[in-house]
């Protein structure tokens, strides 16, 4: 009974001091063959358990920047004027005179009556006024013919669709708070009733279908032009969708050009979606490794441009256990984004000069990290430094094709950022209802993300545009969009 209590009473060995014994069978003259072999087969599951360990806590609790904090030199820029307070010019400005008291009629110096103008102080500030909800009535005059006994009326003002009591000012508003500010319809309901006006939920979600339902027409005009860009970068990103018993997943879809972003709602994670949106056109499509946009970069559709950034990621989770090889990948990676940010700075994307700096400083290190690759054969292929080779060295043709053509970014970057709103959007409201909610979601996602490319202020642009929409022959329905958008005097 002693030497199980004693038995009891010992700590268990630690993961280390567990290796080190492994290692000493493992290494020992007289352990058996089949020993060996066993024990080099647990030794290489611990090596992954442990890369697994470190990747999982660098994401819960690991910082989610890629950048190498590597030292930079200096920049030498001009000393910039400390400016007391903020201001900013775009508010409407709102002067409040306040005047010297009349009972203040001797200088409090020296007690002189005779005082005279002499100026005045200015300050600024920024404040807010708040929300405020109005009730609008409508009074339409009538005229009565006393010869025919005709009755007119007073022409019916623009109204955002049929059959709404609601103002195409609070249609914009809902749309906006939910897709740009990323606030559940349930948390906007809170914010009517703080105001004075309880809306319910379901009102706010009718009002957000009504309003996705009549942008319709613009956002099909949008997926024909995106089908027309030269150069397209997509991305996707879960969604559930809301069932009975358990949320089924879905996946919301960007295709983005410099001109237009589309949004699209899918069942699935499937090939269909890139094949119905752009299946038989040509030109670049810039994806992450994925399998699913195989089907329209072909020889006879699009040509596949790959993301250095998705590289460099896979060798920043290799990091943990191959600090030194993995890390000198991953300085290498960053060396190349500080030459495209020299020339983003320079504002010389795109040019010539930027095609140069290309190919005489970022190509001869791509050879250098493509020979690095080749040379890499004591990796382990399931280890993640061997999973990061793998997939440079499958991404490579790719990959390089930047380097011909500046117009061409190196990453997918901008595809992952719009899809940022989306994915802020799905921690709030979780799930969409039904796949109609979802594609509804994608209409009015893709028009308002339209108007902060163009620098189109989306409140404004729909309260204009869900009034003028029902009227707009489809011959005219471009001059809508947000870039060719004049609002009506």
């Amino acid at each position: 009974m002693m030497r199980m209590a004693d038995r009891r009473s010992d700590k268990p060995p630690t993961t280390d001091e567990l290796e080190q014994q492994l290692r000493a069978v493992l290494e020992a003259n007289d352990t058996p063959a089949w020993v060996k072999a066993l024990l080099s087969l647990v030794m290489l599951l611990l090596d992954d358990l442990r890369a697994e360990n470190e990747r999982l806590r660098a994401k819960l609790y690991g910082s989610t920047s890629e950048r190498t904090r590597t030292p930079r030199a200096p920049k030498v820029t001009e000393p910039r004027r400390a400016v007391r307070g903020t201001t900013s010019k775009q508010a409407s400005l709102d002067v409040a005179t306040i005047d010297v008291p009349f009972r203040q009629t001797a200088c409090p110096c020296c007690g002189g009556t005779d005082l005279v103008d002499c100026g005045i102080e200015r300050t600024e500030q920024i404040d807010r006024i708040p929300e405020a909800v109005i009730r609008r009535e409508i009074r339409r005059a009538k005229k009565l013919c006393r010869g025919c006994e005709t009755i007119s009326t007073a022409p019916q003002p623009r109204i955002c669709g049929t059959g709404s009591d609601y103002g195409p000012g609070l249609h914009a508003h809902v749309l906006v708070s939910k897709c740009l500010d990323s606030m559940p319809l349930h948390r906007q309901a809170r914010q009517y009733e703080r105001l004075g006006v309880p809306i319910a939920r379901s009102t706010l979600g009718d009002i957000f279908s009504r309003s996705a339902t009549m942008l319709e027409p613009l956002y099909e005009l949008i997926r024909e032009r995106i089908r027309n860009e030269p150069y397209i970068n997509a991305d996707e990103t879960p969604m559930a969708i809301q069932a009975p018993k358990r949320h089924v997943r879905g996946y919301v879809w960007v295709f983005g050009s410099s001109e237009h972003i589309l949004y699209d709602f899918s069942p699935s994670r499937s090939g269909e979606t890139p094949s119905r949106l752009l299946g038989g056109t040509t030109g670049y499509l810039q994806v992450d490794g994925y399998t699913g946009y195989n089907e329209v970069t072909t020889p006879n559709g699009r040509t596949r441009v790959a993301c250095l950034a998705h590289v460099r990621r896979k060798f920043v989770e290799a990091t943990p256990t191959e600090p030194e090889r993995a890390g000198w990948v991953v300085e290498l990676i960053g060396e190349i984004y500080r030459h495209e940010a020299e020339a983003r700075e320079a504002g010389i994307r795109g040019t010539p000069e930027h095609a140069r700096i290309r190919q005489e400083r970022i190509r001869p290190m791509m050879e250098c990290l493509e020979r690095w690759l080749r040379e890499q054969t004591d990796i382990r292929p399931k280890s993640p430094l061997g999973k990061a080779i793998a997939y440079a060295r499958k991404q490579w043709p790719a990959l390089i094709r930047p380097l011909d053509d500046p117009s061409l970014a190196l990453d997918n970057n901008e595809a992952e950022r719009r899809l940022r709103l989306v994915a802020m959007g799905r921690n709030n409201f979780v799930c969409v209802g039904s796949r109609e909610a979802g594609h509804r979601l994608a209409i009015a996602q893709t028009m308002t993300t339209m108007c902060s490319l163009h620098g189109v202020n989306p409140t404004e642009w729909l309260t204009d545009v869900l009034q003028r929409i029902s009227t707009t022959p489809a011959t005219d329905m471009a001059s809508l969009l947000p870039q060719n958008w004049a609002p009506l005097g």
